[in-house]
C-alpha cells in the first residue's frame, strides 16, 4: 500500500523530530491490517505535517510543491482523527472538523478520483460524516443531554462481545445460552445508554495508549452537550477553514 515516495515523505516528519526512522518503519509495515492503534498513529503522524514551511527559502520549487500537497494531505487526516482522539474538543469543534473534511475530500476526489482515494473508502468516509450529522440533528431534539460522537461507531459491539464472553467462565456456550447471554448484555447496553457516566469501561480497554476505539465517555472532557449546536454554522466554519488553508496554499 505504501510506496517508496510515501516512505519518503514521511522521512521528512523524521527530520523534523516527529518520529523516528524505527517508528515510520514500524507503522508502514503491512503484517497486520487491523492494527488499529498502529494506523491511527500514522494518521496522526501525516497530521503533524502541517508544522512544514512550504515557502522556506531551503526548499527548491519540487520540494515546495511536494510539501503544499503534504500540508493539505496533513489537513485532511487532522479533520478526520484528531476529533476521536483530542477529549478537550468540544461537540461543536467536532463537527466542525468532520465539515472540514467532507469539504476537502470532496474536493480531493473530485479533481483527482480514484488516484486520491478508493471508490469505496471515499463512499465510507462521507456516509460516516452523513450519519454522524443526521445523529446529532436527532440529538438536539432534546438539547440537555451530551452527544459522545466516539460511541458512533462499533466499540459497544465490541464492548457487547466482551460481556457475552465474560459472563460468565464458560466462553465456550451453545446456541442457547448465547442467545441468553446476548439478552443479558443488550440489557446492560441499555442501561449504560440510559446513564453513560455509569459505563466506567474497561480497565485495558480504557487505556488512552491503545487508540481511539477505545475511548469512553469517562474520558471525555469537552462540552458535547447537544444544546446551542447549529450545524449549518459549523457546517460554513468547516468550508471556511478549508478555503483559507487552500488560499494559503496559492
Amino acid at each position: 500500500m505504501y510506496s517508496s515516495h510515501a516512505r519518503f515523505r514521511l522521512s521528512i516528519s523524521c527530520a523534523w523530530g516527529h518520529l523516528s526512522t524505527k517508528e515510520i518503519d514500524d507503522l508502514l509495515a503491512q503484517g497486520d491490517g487491523q492494527n488499529v492503534p498502529c494506523a491511527m498513529k500514522l494518521l496522526r503522524s501525516v497530521a503533524m505535517l502541517q508544522a512544514l514551511n512550504s515557502a522556506s527559502s531551503q526548499y527548491d520549487p519540487m520540494n515546495q510543491k511536494i510539501h503544499a500537497a503534504l500540508r493539505v494531505l496533513a489537513v485532511l487526516c487532522e479533520s478526520l482523527v484528531e476529533l476521536f482522539f483530542n477529549c478537550e474538543m468540544s461537540l461543536k469543534q467536532q463537527l466542525k472538523c468532520l465539515a472540514a473534511y467532507a469539504h476537502l475530500s470532496f474536493l480531493l476526489y473530485r479533481n483527482h478520483g480514484t488516484s486520491f482515494m478508493s471508490n469505496q473508502l471515499y463512499g465510507n468516509t462521507q456516509a460516516t460524516v452523513k450519519n454522524v450529522m443526521f445523529v446529532v440533528k436527532v440529538q438536539i431534539l432534546n438539547d440537555t443531554q451530551p452527544f459522545y460522537l466516539i460511541q458512533d461507531g462499533d466499540d459497544r459491539l465490541e464492548g457487547s462481545f466482551g460481556h457475552v464472553r465474560t459472563d460468565d467462565h464458560d466462553p465456550n456456550m451453545g446456541v442457547q445460552w448465547l442467545c441468553e447471554k446476548l439478552g443479558s448484555a443488550a440489557d446492560c447496553s441499555d442501561i449504560f445508554e440510559c446513564h453513560a457516566d455509569w459505563d466506567r469501561g474497561h480497565r485495558r480497554l480504557g487505556n488512552r495508549k491503545l487508540g481511539a476505539d477505545h475511548m469512553n465517555p469517562a474520558l471525555w472532557k469537552g462540552d458535547v452537550v447537544s444544546g446551542g449546536v447549529s450545524l449549518q454554522m459549523e457546517w460554513i466554519r468547516g468550508t471556511g477553514a478549508i478555503t483559507a488553508v487552500l488560499e494559503s496554499l496559492g
